[in-house]
């Protein structure tokens, strides 16, 4: 009997290991769970306009903001001196028409928790020569370029409406 005893004993034993093993294991993956979250880039990038149908000749209104949602500063290598550029195309293609003014100066972002950076421009609906558009549908895109792929990290468009 002291053996049947000692082998439900050992049993016992190895149980209490076994849950205090699954119990460690459960709080490490927690803890690396909540580390991702924690330190894991959570961006939200969008252009918006003071409405959505303009007049010919009226001047349009145009703000993109990027907000770090994250829990800690985070950052990013941006190609222009204002990180943000403004492109204007007409119908969906987004290029051509006009461009937010910029100039090329590679160097890092760093933008803390629920912070943003943004940028407006006032588009007075002319061309790059000068000259004034025609009514329709322009698409407006802002774009966040990569300094060192010359890529869009982030990008947004909308698209708005001019009448006669």
């Amino acid at each position: 009997m002291s053996r049947n005893n000692n082998v439900v004993g050992r049993r016992g034993f190895d149980r209490k290991w076994l849950f205090i093993l699954l119990v460690l294991l459960i709080v490490v993956a927690l803890i690396m769970y909540a580390v991702q979250v924690i330190t894991a880039p959570n961006w939200s990038f969008k252009v918006v306009t003071d409405k959505a149908v303009y007049k010919l000749g009226e001047n349009i209104t145009i703000t993109a903001v990027l907000k770090n949602n994250g829990y800690i500063t985070h950052s990013f290598k941006a190609y222009y001196e204002d990180p943000i550029e403004v492109t204007i195309g007409k119908g969906t293609f987004p290029f051509g028409v006009w461009y937010s003014s910029n100039q090329k100066n590679i160097h890092d972002v760093s933008i803390p928790p629920g912070q943003t950076i943004e940028r407006t421009v006032v588009w007075n609906q002319t061309d790059r020569d000068g000259k004034l558009v025609e009514p329709g549908i322009y698409t407006i895109r802002a774009e966040i370029l990569d300094g060192e792929k010359w890529l869009p990290i982030f990008e947004a468009e909308i698209s708005i409406t001019i009448t006669e």
